[in-house]
């Protein structure tokens, strides 16, 4: 009877998740309510609350399931580009970021990141939700691409004279921006053609990398 009922708890942790999860993807963070939630996933209210305080807690629970399946993926990623030898530091590191952040379907812990971005400023962003988005920013990853910029400027392709750790984040945080903002507001951006928004992240990347680059050699 124990393990039947250990059983239950885990299953109504996941179908909660599960149901959450699809309601975000369908209505986003803001216009999906505990309420939603319950109903789609046959339970009370006060069932939801039990295994989660409130919405925020369900949303960050989410984004960390879906970060820790995809870590696998980024490691696996990041050797293949260090055992590839015919590519320069300034290449591998386009190819990372193009690859993770401009060719990569919008995804959902994106798309609530971007909201909680919108959301979670000043007053609001508790100490708790601090700690949250640093683990988010994984400090494993963020040092994988400073080193590529380190050896970027090892072999001669990224230029010296800019510190590799403060390049990185203003790459990686204009690069986040500007996926957000095109995920929150989509076609409505107003000053741009038809056609234009698909093309900026791309676009954008090749600015930020021609940055980057050490006009005083070749490669």
């Amino acid at each position: 009877m124990k393990k039947r009922m250990i059983y239950q708890v885990d299953e109504t942790r996941e179908q909660i998740l599960h149901e959450a999860e699809k309601l975000f993807l369908e209505k986003g963070f803001f216009e999906t309510r505990m309420k939603d939630i319950a109903e789609r996933a046959g339970l009370s209210r006060n069932t939801v609350y039990r295994y989660f305080r409130d919405k925020s807690d369900l949303a960050m629970t989410i984004v960390e399931i879906s970060l820790s399946r995809f870590e696998e993926t980024l490691r696996t990623r990041f050797e293949a580009l260090l055992e590839d030898r015919s590519k320069t530091g300034l290449e591998k590191l386009r190819i990372f970021l193009y690859e993770h952040w401009i060719n990569e379907k919008s995804t959902l812990e994106e798309k609530l990141m971007a909201e909680f971005d919108a959301y979670y400023s000043g007053s609001r962003l508790t100490d708790e939700m601090k700690e949250k988005f640093v683990l988010f920013d994984r400090p494993e990853y963020v040092q994988n691409l400073i080193s590529l910029i380190d050896k970027g400027k090892e072999d001669g392709s990224i230029r010296k004279d800019i510190d590799s750790h403060l390049a990185f984040v203003t790459i990686l945080n204009g690069i986040r921006a500007l996926n957000q903002r095109i995920i929150l507001r989509g076609d409505v951006l107003v000053e741009t053609t038809e056609g234009e928004t698909e093309k900026m992240p791309a676009l954008h990347l090749d600015l930020l990398i021609e940055g980057l680059r050490n006009r005083s050699n070749r490669r």
